[in-house]
């Protein structure tokens, strides 16, 4: 079980980060995904989005959640039945949630990839007059997880 390192920021919130290096198999073990949960995997084409889908309820039950406590508003926006804030991130080998019991929260984690050039006009406007020329990858990641 990879569970690569847990955050307590402070006495409401905890950030849990997975280290994705299971199969989606050894993924679903000890995990009861609600029919909801299956169906969305399913849907899902590529392995590694199926492996984040599966490495965040795997956090989730760290943090003491079943699948079922988690859903999502009409928005797309993740909500636990406890009133708790989540927020859920995955890309490549990684996944996190933060929780928190107390105030609004937000995670996201990004591979640093040379596509985010190609995709940066997208949701960078202002921005891009601030970015100094060279290698751009790096500082477009960094504005990408702060708007996500």
């Amino acid at each position: 079980m990879p569970l690569y390192k847990t955050i307590p920021v402070n006495t409401a919130t905890t950030v849990y980060i997975w280290k994705i290096e299971e199969s989606i198999q050894e993924l679903e073990k000890s995990i009861e995904l609600t029919t909801r949960c299956r169906s969305r995997m399913d849907d899902m084409k590529s392995e590694i989005h199926q492996k984040g889908f599966l490495s965040v309820r795997q956090l989730l039950k760290v943090a003491g959640y079943k699948p079922s406590d988690l859903f999502y508003n009409t928005s797309g926006k993740p909500h636990l039945i406890n009133g708790h804030n989540i927020s859920i991130t995955h890309s490549f080998t990684f996944s996190a949630i933060i929780i928190s019991s107390g105030e609004e929260i937000g995670i996201d984690i990004e591979k640093e990839r040379e596509k985010i050039q190609t995709i940066a006009p997208r949701f960078m406007r202002y921005e891009l007059n601030y970015l100094k020329n060279g290698d751009l990858v790096k500082p477009m990641s960094v504005v990408w997880c702060v708007k996500e």
